[in-house]
């Protein structure tokens, strides 16, 4: 009878680290986090999942260090500059989210990008207008509708700034066009653009889970 390997034990032990976390038991969960990534340091959702864990148990900077590993170690793994922006949001740190979404961006823009929206089993999507749109919606679905609206508003200035100037924009809190539900902005790529329909999603659905 053959053993299982390394990388099929840490296989099961984040498969438990997962069930752990769904159940709210975040100490157990990081701590099974761990001994995966003990066995195989090669997978960036190990490293992915045990920041989340850490930041549900509080500690946002080790959380924030946890994901620049992961940009470090795993440079196709761009989607981890949302979870960078996102949890800059909760630290209050809104300089810091929009150069992580201008991180993001650029990663996106070079192909360096895999959405996963599977988070312990289950699918945490929240789907929008295009790929751009649900990958930035489900990074912020677990934020407070204020934390939401100030993520959105980084998101966008990101993009703004990879743009051409324009004219008398304004990004202050009276600047109701800048979160129109209603206005389109056009980005960097070419194809995809951007309809922020955002808050009018979360307004009309209240939608606030886990991600």
């Amino acid at each position: 009878m053959s053993h299982p390997t390394a990388k099929t034990r840490a296989a099961e032990l984040y498969d438990r680290a997962n069930v752990y976390a769904r159940l709210g038991q975040f100490a157990e969960a990081l701590s099974l986090y761990d001994a995966a990534i003990a066995l195989d340091p090669s997978n960036p959702m190990y490293f992915n999942n045990r920041a989340a864990t850490l930041k549900r148990l509080g500690r946002l900077p080790e959380a924030i260090r946890q994901y620049e590993q992961i940009a470090s170690e795993f440079p196709e793994y761009g989607k981890v500059f949302l979870s960078i922006g996102s949890t800059c949001i909760e630290m209050d740190d809104y300089p810091s989210a929009v150069a992580a979404y201008k991180k993001f961006l650029m990663a996106f823009r070079e192909g360096k990008f895999v959405f996963n929206p599977i988070v312990g089993g289950i699918s945490q999507a929240v789907p929008g207008n295009d790929l751009l749109e649900t990958a930035f919606l489900t990074s912020i679905n677990y934020l407070s509708p204020s934390q939401q609206k100030l993520a959105t508003r980084a998101f966008q200035e990101a993009i703004l700034s990879f743009q051409e100037p324009m004219a008398h924009r304004s990004t202050n809190d009276n600047d109701s066009s800048f979160l129109n539900p209603g206005c389109r902005t056009l980005s960097i790529f070419s194809t995809i653009p951007l309809s922020y329909t955002i808050l009018e999603y979360f307004n009309e659905y209240n939608k606030i889970g886990a991600v």
